[in-house]
C-alpha cells in the first residue's frame, strides 16, 4: 500500500536524485497508463475490474436516445450494452451500418455506436425502455503532493490511511472527504501492485539518465511482473461484442 507521493518519495530516495521528483511522478502515471493495454502489436486494450463502471438507463425518446460519458477524458472502452426489453446484448456498429440495416443478420439491428462523448443506441425498445451499460475507464492521473500538503498518507505499521487537514479542508471529517483524499492520492494499482510499478518507473528513469545496464534489468523485471497484474485484475482484454 502506498500513495502516489509516497511512491515517488521512495524512488527519489533510492536514486538519490531529488531533481527527478517531477519526472518520477510523470513516469508513474505513464506506467499505470501503459498497463491498460497488452504488449501485442497492435496493443489490445485491457479491461480491469477496478476500472469498471455500470449504469442503468431509461430511454426518454422513441429513437435517437444517447448517453453522455461520465468521464470522457478517461474513457477507455465499452464492456457491454444490454437491451432489457429484448433480452439482447447490443453490438457495437458503425453509424452507417446501423442506418443501412437490411435484416439479413440475426440480432444485428440491436446496435450502438460512439460519437464524441456520447453513446448512441439503436432499436433499444423506444421511450421508457431500460438499457444496461458497462464500460471501462483509465485510472486518473495523480499529482505529487509535498509533505504537509497531502490529503492522506499510508502507514505501513498500522496498515491504514491517515487523513490530514490541508488548508481549510479536514479530509478526516466526513466519509465523502476521506474518499476524495483517496481519489486524489492513490488508486487500486498503487495499492496492490507496487513492485510492478516501481520496476516500470525505474526502467524509464535509468533510460533517461543513460544507465543502460540498470535500465535493461529494471525493464526485464517489469515485463516479467506485468502478466501477473494483467491476469489477476482483468475482466476482459477487448470490448465484448455479444448478440
Amino acid at each position: 500500500m502506498y500513495t502516489h507521493s509516497q511512491l515517488v518519495d521512495e524512488l527519489v530516495a533510492e536514486l538519490m536524485r531529488p531533481d527527478l521528483q517531477a519526472a518520477s511522478s510523470n513516469y508513474l502515471n505513464q506506467t499505470i497508463r501503459e498497463l491498460h493495454a497488452t504488449t501485442d502489436n497492435p496493443p489490445i486494450p485491457v479491461g480491469f475490474v477496478g476500472n469498471l463502471g455500470e449504469d442503468a438507463l431509461t430511454a426518454d425518446a422513441d429513437e435517437g436516445f444517447s448517453y453522455a460519458l461520465e468521464n470522457p477524458y478517461r474513457f477507455q472502452m465499452i464492456e457491454s450494452v444490454y437491451y432489457v426489453q429484448y433480452g439482447r446484448y447490443a453490438t457495437e456498429r458503425k453509424p452507417s451500418s446501423i442506418r443501412a440495416f437490411d435484416g439479413s443478420v440475426d440480432g444485428a439491428e440491436y446496435g450502438y455506436y460512439r460519437s464524441g462523448n456520447q453513446i448512441f443506441f439503436s432499436n433499444y425498445g423506444g421511450d421508457g425502455a431500460q438499457i444496461l451499460i458497462a464500460w471501462f475507464d483509465h485510472i486518473q492521473r495523480q499529482s505529487y503532493y509535498e509533505p504537509g500538503a497531502r490529503p492522506c498518507e499510508w502507514d505501513n505499521d498500522t496498515e491504514s490511511f491517515t487523513f490530514n487537514t490541508v488548508g481549510s479542508i479536514d479530509y478526516n471529517s466526513t466519509p465523502a472527504l476521506q474518499q476524495k483524499a483517496l481519489d486524489l492520492c492513490t488508486n487500486w494499482m498503487i495499492q496492490r501492485w507496487v513492485d510492478t510499478l516501481l520496476q516500470g518507473v525505474r526502467s524509464k528513469i535509468w533510460a533517461r539518465i543513460a544507465d543502460d545496464v540498470r535500465g535493461k534489468t529494471a525493464y526485464s523485471a517489469y515485463q516479467s511482473l506485468r502478466p501477473q497484474l494483467i491476469q489477476t485484475e482483468t475482466l476482459t482484454t477487448a470490448p465484448r461484442y455479444r448478440g
